[in-house]
């Protein structure tokens, strides 16, 4: 069982960092808009140090490749890519989206997550995931949309969990008193090792050079 595991995510305005090692998660969130280049590095260092890990013994580094921010998907899998390529260890690129969905099912706000989050120009990045034995698995693809052809289907009760609801709640074309119910949320690194290790046991992890962002509107 794969136990040591870096987890990336800058792709908003947190950077996020987890380390695993011995069963036990050492993590980092911190707000910091425009600075992930300067925070994530030393903050990094300092919690492979904190869990005893060398990055040449991690089994696996792991990512949000997004969709975000362009420069903080960028940087997420650069780094990713830096770290795993010298000492050969895979790299698993996981959607932002589906960490936010992890993180509220983690925290037990529901089994069916709706996450929506702003991507500027008046505009959301959105996906609808599920509960999952080994992390949440998408009940729709990630998506870029106009807030008024968001659909959301009425098979389930839907959790709404991302900034994308608060910030276009006039338009959604959704009942309002639903919206209520919506929680901000950012993601956080510990769902990326949850999801990065799923990803692994499925096959869908990859060698360094592979590491890529997904942005979902053209850079």
């Amino acid at each position: 069982m794969i136990d040591k595991v870096i987890g990336i995510e800058t792709s908003g305005e947190t950077c996020a960092i987890a380390v695993s090692n011995g069963g036990t998660i050492r993590t980092s969130v911190e707000v910091a808009p425009q600075r992930h280049n300067e925070v994530l590095l030393p903050k990094l260092e300092t919690l492979l140090e904190e869990a005893a890990l060398a990055i040449a013994d991690a089994e696996l580094v792991a990512f949000g490749h997004g969709p975000g921010a362009f420069t903080g998907v960028r940087l997420a899998a650069s780094v990713a890519q830096g770290l795993a390529m010298p000492h050969q260890v895979p790299v698993a690129g996981v959607s932002t989206l589906a960490v936010i969905a992890e993180g509220a099912v983690r925290r037990g706000l529901g089994s069916y997550i709706a996450v929506a989050t702003d991507a500027r120009r008046q505009q959301i990045y959105c996906g609808l995931y599920a509960k999952g034995g080994q992390g949440v698995t998408p009940y729709s693809p990630d998506c870029l949309l106009d807030p008024e052809k968001f659909k959301l289907p009425h098979t389930h009760q839907w959790q709404l969990v991302g900034n994308g609801w608060d910030r276009y709640r006039d338009r959604f074309q959704i009942d309002t008193q639903t919206l209520h119910t919506a929680i901000d949320a950012v993601p956080d690194a510990t769902d990326v090792i949850t999801l990065g290790i799923a990803a692994h046991r499925h096959g869908q992890s990859s060698q360094a050079e592979f590491a890529a962002p997904i942005y979902l509107r053209d850079p």
